[in-house]
Order: structure tokens, then sequence, then C-alpha cells
């Protein structure tokens, strides 16, 4: 099932704006708990009145807020305008103000660490889009479309249970990947490197994650290369969703200059 047409079921049942508004804003929260991308990083999510340390503070602008495992918290905006719609600076400057003021919790005074805006339109205006750069607080951004494309089950989606969302099983590996991570294992007996060449369209980035699991059982660090922003994004978001162990990336960018190119909307996403 396309995100998209959940989102329709969204607004075929809503009873109005808000019931419609709400509805959204509990399915990206149950997202943000299950998807692997995120499992690593997020230890909890809270819709905006749901939060305990909101105080008396009005919603103006932060939908949910995202605690990382640690003591780290994320703010969240939710933007479901109509795809054709184009998002404008306008749309997201209260979301700016009220999420660069500090707040109290158990922990002492926290500011937020980090801001993220998941939309449901690809097209952003060129001030909105200039919005994003040079912020005190980074800003990431999510689409809508990514959801489908996560390991998230939505052909059992249901309405009325949202938060029952269940993962899609793991790839196994087939009996060429299989070969492969055999052929690698063996050269490492008795060589230092070595170079695996497959066609396109093969599951390398799949079969890549299972050599280095092999390779570094239980514990290792592995370092990665890829030729562009969105390789790395693609490659991440695979190994998050089909390794057999939690690990930790840490990205790393040669060119100082990637934010201004079109590269960086992949950047923004990771």
């Amino acid at each position: 099932m396309a995100t998209h047409t959940i989102l329709d079921q969204f607004k075929q049942a809503a009873y109005n704006n808000r019931d419609l508004v709400d509805k959204i804003e509990r399915l990206i929260a149950n997202y943000l708990v299950k998807a692997p991308l995120y499992q690593d990083k997020y230890s909890d999510v809270w819709l905006w009145n749901e939060w305990p340390d909101r105080g008396n503070q009005p919603d103006t602008g932060i939908d949910l807020v995202v605690k990382e495992h640690g003591s780290d918290y994320v703010a969240v905006q939710c933007k479901f305008y109509d795809p054709a719609h184009s998002l404008q600076k306008s749309d997201i400057d209260s979301f700016f103000s009220t999420s660069d003021t500090s707040f109290p919790t158990l922990e002492g005074e926290k500011n937020f660490a980090s801001r993220l805006i998941v939309s449901a339109t690809d097209k952003w205006s060129k001030h909105a889009e200039t919005g994003l750069e040079n912020q005190k607080i980074p800003v990431n951004r999510l689409r809508v479309q990514d959801l489908s494309g996560s390991l998230l089950d939505l052909s059992q989606f249901s309405l009325n249970r949202q938060q029952d969302i269940k993962l899609k099983p793991k790839k196994a590996l087939r009996s060429h990947q299989k070969s492969a991570l055999e052929k690698v294992e063996n050269s490492f007996q008795t060589a230092n490197s070595g170079k695996p060449i497959m066609a396109c369209g093969t599951g390398k980035t799949f079969t890549t994650l299972k050599i280095a699991e092999q390779l570094t059982p239980g514990k290792g660090t592995v370092l990665f290369f890829v030729p562009s922003i969105s390789r790395l994004s693609q490659t991440l978001r695979e190994w998050t969703a089909e390794t057999e162990r939690p690990f930790h990336s840490f990205a790393v960018c040669k060119d100082s200059k990637v934010g201004k190119k079109s590269d960086n909307k992949d950047l923004r996403a990771l």
C-alpha cells in the first residue's frame, strides 16, 4: 500500500481537519519509533500535546518531539499540503522560532539538538530551501514517500490500529550472493585485500552488508566508500534495514560545498 493511499484513507475517515492532522502525526510518530533507520537513534516519540516537558507552551509549530538515545531532543514538524503545493518559507518560520527556545526537563534546561521536517511535497520554494541552510540547529527532511520505501509493511496497515504496524521480513541471501560471500571470505585467508565484481541489479549493497557482518562477527569497524551522497543515503537505508545486529554509522564527505549542490536533499535526508 502506497503512503498516499493511506493519506487518502485518513482524509475519508477524518471528522475534521484537526482529526486528520492527528491521524497523520500519529502515523509519523509510529514510523519514527519502528523504522529500522531510526530505531537505533530514537528512544521516544511524543505528539506535541502529549510531551511530558511541554509545560504551558502553546502549539505554535512543533508537531512531534523525539528523544534520542541519550539526552538530545529533536523537534519535528509535519507538513501535509497537497503534493502540488510549493512549500514556502513562511510555512516553516514558526517552527524554526518555537524550536529555537530552551525548555525545562527533569535533566535540566535543554535545547533541541536538531529538527526534522516531514512533508508530502517535494516542491520547496527557493526561499524555503535557503531557509534550511545556515541554521544554528541543523534541519533534516523526510518525505512521506520514504515511508513506502522503508521496511514497514504498509500492506498490513489498519486505520484503527496504527500502532500495530509491522516490519517486512528481512531479505535472505540468494545463491549468487552466497557464492560471492563465500569467495570473499575464502580470499581473506590468503590475502589482505580483494575486489568482488558483481553486475548491476544483483544486490551488491545487500551482499556487502552480509560480507561486513561475516568478517566482523560481534564487533568491528567497516570503512565504506561511495561515489555520491545519494549512494550514501541508499547504503545507510539498506544496511540499517537489513542488518542482523545494531551498528552505528558516521558519514564523512570530503567536499565542504556539498550542501550547495543538488545532492543536498539527500544529505539532509540521512
